[in-house]
């Protein structure tokens, strides 16, 4: 009479580890989340930051992650002292000071940071080891509402974000008699030096001289190296230890064509690889063409946007007209064809449309193409095909700015690589999928239980 009654305690037991390990076990087989976007949005009178995931299942919007934010939000990604991934937001105040708010993306809550001494108009960040890089476009003259020449800036991530080293690009007069000013705009990091971009504007930013590519220690002690590039130069990327910026040409408008430019950071040498007008023109809308994004896959596969405001539909200049309507391109090529050839590739996507915001960014971990487009942001795939369009009522507004980031809802942990962040392109790392090892553990488990429970009830038949 024995025998039945343990069948029956053996059995409820092994129920309840089944079920336990079922409950416990994450699907092993699902896929987890995938990088994400952390992205900033504006209407030019208030904004907001919210992120983007993609999953199995699509892509997932949290909108309105950050209320509100100054007019002139704009959002960044970098690693701090420990190789946590941390969001931040400068918020422009057009005064000597933005305000920047530095998050834990587990935590949107309350900001780690908010600092108002890192400069004035923040255009770009990067970070390696314990410091984060960051240029400015513009600096104030004491503390005045006169609009100065921008900076570079180190900010120790490991003692308390403070600011511990700068260097301000001084105003200069050209051959014409003008009085120059100097605008940061991107920072990329490269085997142990730092490199700044700086546009150089006169008359106010209605010229351009050439910009410049400056070489730093990482104290930001100026090499004495630099390098001349495209006319009011935007972005920049490095491939290869060569860096490629693309520049607008000139004033932003309908009448000014740019390039795309490379540096060899081994000998400071620049050339132009392409003349965007020359080369990158849109047949059903010629005109002007500026270099307006660039970025690259791991692999060498290289992403350009070009174009141009060319006025409103009906052709019309007058008033803001001229930014109604931006006539863009983007194209896929490779850096060995741009380097070798100037070969801007093939055309993934062309644009007819009105805004403000042009951009690209590649994202390495599920090779999606990011793209602002205007008001709009674009998720493409590593050939440049179209996976999904987000349009401002999704995104809460506008888009102003987006950056990648490896996993926004498990930051922490990883190397850090000193990769640029520049662009908003995260390092790679913070941490791994562990989903199949954790079944495999609890398949384990219930394999040892199982034999325990059988052997247990094979002794007590045998008695």
């Amino acid at each position: 009479m024995e025998v039945p009654v343990l069948r029956k305690r053996y059995s409820f037991v092994l129920s309840v580890i089944f079920t336990l390990a079922l409950l416990l076990q994450p699907p092993l087989f699902s896929a987890p989340a995938s990088a994400d976007v952390f992205y900033a949005v504006s209407n030019y009178s208030t904004g907001s930051a919210g992120n983007i995931t993609k999953n199995a299942g699509g892509f997932s919007v949290k909108a309105n992650l950050v209320n509100n934010l100054g007019r002139d939000a704009w959002g960044f990604s970098f690693r701090d002292a420990g190789g946590n991934e941390r969001a931040m937001v400068r918020e422009y105040r057009y005064g000597p000071n933005d305000t920047v708010y530095i998050w834990d993306p587990a935590n949107w809550k309350t900001p780690i940071v908010n600092e108002s001494n890192f400069g004035s108009n923040i255009h770009a960040v990067t970070s390696h080891g314990q410091y984060l890089f960051a240029v400015t476009y513009e600096g104030y003259f004491n503390g005045m509402s006169y609009q100065d020449s921008g900076e570079i800036l180190r900010i120790d991530t490991a003692n308390g974000y403070k600011a511990d080293k700068r260097w301000q690009y001084e105003m200069f007069t050209n051959s014409l008699g003008a009085t120059c000013s100097p605008h940061g705009e991107a920072v990329v990091v490269y085997n142990g030096k730092v490199y700044a971009l700086f546009a150089i504007s006169y008359y106010g930013v209605s010229q351009y001289e050439e910009s410049e590519l400056i070489e730093f220690e990482m104290d930001l002690t100026p090499t004495g190296r630099k390098a001349k590039v495209g006319k009011n130069a935007l972005r920049m990327a490095e491939y290869g230890g060569k860096v490629y910026v693309a520049a607008i040409g000139g004033y932003q408008g309908p009448m000014t064509s740019g390039n795309i430019c490379e540096v060899d950071l081994a000998t400071m040498t620049s050339k132009e690889i392409i003349n965007c007008a020359d080369s990158m023109q849109n047949p059903s809308k010629p005109g002007a063409v500026s270099g307006y994004g660039i970025s690259f896959a791991k692999d060498g596969t290289a992403y350009i946007m070009v174009g141009s405001y060319s006025g409103s539909a009906d052709g019309n200049m007058g008033g803001n007209d001229k930014y109604t309507g931006f006539n863009g391109r983007i194209f896929v090529t490779t850096a060995e064809a741009l380097s070798k050839i100037g070969d801007p590739g093939e055309v993934a996507a062309s644009y007819y449309d009105s805004g403000f915001s042009w951009d690209i960014v590649f994202d390495e971990k599920d090779s999606t193409l990011w793209c602002m487009v205007g008001k709009a942001l674009e998720a493409r795939d590593k050939n440049g095909a179209l996976l999904r369009r987000f349009e401002p009522a999704e995104l809460g507004d506008n888009i102003y700015s987006v950056a990648v980031m490896d996993d926004l809802e498990n930051s922490g942990g990883g190397d850090d690589d000193g990769g640029d962040d520049g662009n908003g392109d995260s390092s790679s790392g913070g941490g791994c999928d562990s989903d199949a090892g954790y079944g495999f553990v609890c398949v384990l488990l219930f394999s040892f239980c199982l034999t325990r429970v059988m052997r247990a009830q094979g002794r007590k038949c045998a008695k």
